[in-house]
């Protein structure tokens, strides 16, 4: 940002001194939008490399929804009173000074601190010893001269003036200085975001296109298996009514058909004896008939995901405007719009609580529906795998994405409530397929059963789990408006 624009903009943010901060979110991958009590205006601020500002404006540019700032963000500013705003004479770096309550047991003096240098633009948060609370854009390495990250002692940026020549664009403005400076970014900002997302999305349904395409082909390929549960079946009922000419040790067998004029061979499993070989064909004939109809449920699935990627792709050529888009965006891909595109930065974790029945530092995500129904949900694989065959209870209902990687899902039944309504366990299957590799599926076929009916095999990986009587529930992927994680 030109120093003057900076110089001309902050008369204007000084009528926030005196109040209060309400509230402290991120927005996009660099963007801080604070608000304060009394005032109708919000303050932004960018450390984007090349359109970084300071500035008063009614709401965020559309870049994505404002999300809630790390605890180490916002737990110094909420509540803290804006005492001066500063900035150094010609230079591109301004200053808002806080002051906490009375009883704040650190950092009562909280500075955000907005560099508006080219390339290297940030808002960082400094507290006591002036060391680094947050920092919208982080900067490591020993090569560096400045380390920005938290924990680090904030030292200055080093540069001259804030930018020759005259601003970009006609100065000053007739009107307000905020005003002219947001509608002068607003536009590029919101364009640049577009940008992002339109590429960020053409490669997600390209993505999703290859993968439903193999998963088609995958489940093409076992239903032409299961077009022999018949055969197999037919094999089966004629080894049975001659069993007595079959032994042990045997390859393979040729026995007359129920017809008479026609014979029969029958590939054994060497191992078996003959009353097994019996049994192993009658389950992989039932195996098969149970599949089918999964397989034909898939196949239905999939290709309604092929028509909706392909009519996807085909929206973007050519290139749509920004609500189209976006539209499109809200129906194939809802979580692209949840974060900025681009590398996810990693935030302060929130103070987990304990969850009752669970000893202390097992935090799976818990998530409570509406009667009272507590969902966990493990975060990685070792802690599925304790959450299942340590902690849930022998008639909670467990679920798991069918044919997709997911995390492991209780539905916690505690003794005396009865049984969970379809509602209830509609809703926790929505939570298992979100939490699952078919998440941007519009619906996901959802296994499950009681605990007491999911085991894990010996020596197998962390995380793995064998369910048997279990039910199959079609769910679109969500988290319930009404549930509280």
């Amino acid at each position: 940002m030109h120093a003057r624009l900076l110089q001309d903009v902050l008369p204007e943010i000084r009528d926030l001194v005196g109040l209060r901060v309400t509230r402290a979110d991120v927005v996009g991958k660099f963007g801080v939008l604070i608000h304060f009590s009394g005032s109708r205006k919000l303050l932004w601020l960018s450390g984007h490399p090349e359109l970084s500002r300071i500035g008063l404006v009614a709401a965020a540019p559309e870049i994505g929804p404002p999300r809630a700032a790390a605890d180490s963000l916002s737990e110094p500013l909420l509540h803290a009173t804006l005492l001066a705003v500063e900035q150094e004479p010609g230079g591109r770096v301004a200053r808002l000074r806080f002051e906490r309550e009375e009883d704040a047991p650190r950092h009562r003096n909280p500075v955000i601190v907005a560099e508006l240098i080219p390339r290297f633009a940030n808002v960082i948060l400094v507290g006591d010893g002036d060391r680094i609370l947050w920092a919208r854009r982080e900067f490591r390495g020993a090569e560096r001269p400045r380390q920005i990250a938290a924990g680090e002692r904030y030292v200055e940026p080093s540069g001259g003036p804030g930018g020759d020549g005259d601003p970009p664009f006609p100065w000053p403005p007739e009107g307000s200085a905020n005003d002219a400076v947001d509608a002068w970014y607003r536009p590029q900002e919101e364009a640049e975001f577009s940008g992002h997302l339109l590429a960020e999305f053409r490669r997600t349904l390209v993505k999703r296109r290859k993968r439903a395409a193999k998963a088609l082909v995958q489940i093409e390929r076992r239903l032409e298996e299961a077009g022999r549960e018949a055969e197999i079946r037919h094999d089966a009922e004629v080894l049975a009514a001659h069993l007595g000419d079959v032994k042990k040790g045997m390859e393979s067998v040729t026995l007359p058909d129920f017809d008479g004029t026609a014979t029969v061979e029958i590939k054994l499993d060497p191992k078996l004896d003959p009353r097994g070989n019996l049994e192993a064909l009658f389950k992989k004939a039932r195996r098969l008939a149970r599949g089918r109809d999964e397989m034909i449920a898939q196949k239905s699935i999939q290709e309604a995901e092929l028509e909706d990627v392909d009519a996807g792709l085909e929206a973007l050529d050519p290139e749509p405007d920004a609500d189209t888009l976006h539209e499109w965006v809200k129906k194939l891909a809802p979580s692209l719009l949840k974060s900025a595109p681009g590398k996810k930065k990693t935030s302060a974790k929130p103070e987990t609580q304990r969850i009752a029945g669970l000893p202390e530092g097992f935090n799976p995500r818990y998530y409570l529906l509406p009667g009272g129904w507590e969902v966990l949900v493990g975060r990685n694989a070792k802690q599925n795998d304790e959450l299942t065959h340590r902690h849930a209870r022998q008639r909670d209902l467990w679920f798991h994405a069918r044919g997709s990687q997911g995390s492991h899902t209780v539905l916690r039944v505690a003794s005396g409530k009865g049984e969970p309504s379809r509602d209830t366990i509609e809703a926790a299957a929505a939570i298992a397929a979100f939490h699952s590799k078919a998440r941007n599926s519009n619906l996901v076929p959802v296994a499950y059963t009681e605990k007491r009916y999911v085991r894990k095999p010996r020596k197998a990986p962390v995380g793995t789990a064998l369910m048997m009587r279990e039910k199959v529930i079609m769910v679109e992927p969500r988290l319930p408006e009404n549930a509280t994680a």
